[in-house]
């Protein structure tokens, strides 16, 4: 039995990035987000409010899908309640730009989020400001292909806090009266 638990043990760690934590993954050593939304959205609504948002560049439908930039997005750490002392500074100091896939289906739709990377806020003795450092930086160990960590406490969930309201659509009541 002592000799079980050894080995569950430690195949364990080596199977962690199989697991989907925070809706964080990693596909071909890079770290990739992606949430299933549920929607009483048409496709056709869910594309307008899309592009009327404001939060994404670039936007192209290719057939069934539709693809965006995310430039220079915060970090929304201060919403949940974490002060500055509290997240690790390469997330105090960044925003976040990335790729983001939209793909529809019968009354849901699924955000694909890859190419993440972290752009410095300011200047400071380590880094200028808007050095471009690719989240896998900080976020996968073991040349990409586990999880550090360090990025399963506060940083997954920051980021998966803020790709979460960033994406999640929900039907606008319009005030025609203005």
């Amino acid at each position: 039995m002592k000799y079980l638990f050894i080995i569950i043990l430690s195949i364990l760690p080596l199977k962690l990035d199989s697991f989907d934590i925070d809706n964080f993954r990693i596909e071909e050593g890079k770290l990739v987000w992606q949430k299933v939304y549920q929607t009483e959205l048409s496709k056709d609504e869910l594309i307008n409010q899309i592009r009327n948002s404001g939060e994404y560049e670039n936007i192209e439908s290719n057939g069934e899908n539709l693809t965006a930039n995310i430039s220079r997005k915060e970090l929304d750490f201060k919403e949940m309640g974490e002060s500055n002392s509290s997240v690790p500074i390469y997330i105090v100091n960044s925003d976040i730009n990335a790729f983001i896939l939209f793909e529809f289906k019968n009354a849901k739709y699924r955000v694909t989020v890859k190419k993440i990377v972290l752009v410095q806020k300011s200047t400071n003795a380590l880094s200028e400001e808007g050095e471009l450092t690719n989240i896998e930086t900080f976020a996968l160990r073991n040349h990409n292909t586990e999880l550090r960590k360090s990025f399963l406490n506060k940083p997954s969930e920051i980021l998966d806090y803020t790709l979460t309201k960033l994406t999640k659509i929900e039907k606008v009541q319009q005030n025609d009266k203005w």
